[in-house]
């Protein structure tokens, strides 16, 4: 039996390693049930991890014109959710409102995805089309 060439078992290795780092930032179901079943009554759940803390401080301190539409909340579920999102969002990040604007999301889908692909999902932001998640939140593409 050959062994492996050297380059290729260091691929290897690097690629076993950043597998749970890169399923980390994939869409999953939220912690929280309140946010959870809040914001995907509209849409997909973001994780706090998509967005900086600032940034989801600003989305739910305008929530009456959010995105264009109304998703007020009554204040003891807005304040829920927004101390939920302000406890485990990003540290640091873009200083952007939209997931889709995130460098580490268009690092990700770049601009190799064909525009029919955006036109048949309906929106750049509805990760489901493209991304099945389970319960659990294990990615199974």
């Amino acid at each position: 039996m050959r062994a492996l060439p050297p380059l290729l078992v260091a691929l290897l290795v690097v690629l076993a390693i950043a597998a749970p780092a890169a399923s980390a930032a994939t869409p999953q179901i939220l912690s929280d049930r309140v946010a959870n079943d809040e914001c995907g009554a509209c849409h997909i759940p973001f994780p706090p991890n998509f967005l900086p803390k600032n940034s989801w401080k600003r989305i739910m301190a305008n929530l009456d014109n959010h995105f264009g539409g109304d998703a007020s909340l009554d204040p003891k579920t807005r304040d829920h959710i927004a101390a939920f999102y302000a406890r485990y969002g990003a540290v640091s990040g873009d200083n952007v409102l939209r997931v889709t604007e995130t460098r580490w999301w268009r690092r990700i889908h770049g601009y190799e995805i064909p525009a029919r692909v955006w036109t048949q999902v309906g929106s750049k932001a509805n990760c489901l089309a493209c991304h099945v998640v389970s319960r659990r939140g294990a990615e199974n593409e």
